[in-house]
């Protein structure tokens, strides 16, 4: 398995992680009962290039699902899904992100939806 593909099965793999536990069932949800689609361009400050679908048995509704992948570093990622409400499927979120070293430093990695914020 060469680089790419080794870091594409990781960004599958950290998505279905946040999918599980955004629902709060974990492992209980079988991992071949939905799938994640990831557009080639991916860019970290959009989610309109990762689609997600669902086995026709899994009850559930793709289009109230939000994912996000974020690389703080070469080493880690950062999968993050959320549902939204029936009601409010074109809702706005503002997503922070922070490096810290607790009482000593803290800094902002990441914004989306603002701009980004430095403390010391």
């Amino acid at each position: 398995m060469d680089e790419a593909q080794r870091s594409r099965f990781f960004d599958y793999w950290t998505l279905k992680e946040s999918y599980i536990k955004a629902c709060g069932q974990g492992l209980a949800i079988p991992l071949g009962d939905f799938t994640f689609h990831i557009a080639a361009a991916q860019s970290p400050l959009r989610n309109d290039n990762i689609k997600l679908s669902f086995a026709p048995h899994r009850i559930d509704h793709p289009q109230l699902w939000r994912s996000w992948l974020f690389y703080p570093s070469n080493e880690h990622r950062i999968a993050l899904s959320l549902k939204a409400d029936h009601d409010n499927q074109q809702h706005h979120y503002k997503l922070r992100f922070f490096e810290s070293t607790p009482l000593i430093r803290r800094q902002e990695l990441q914004s989306i939806g603002g701009e980004p914020v430095t403390t010391d």
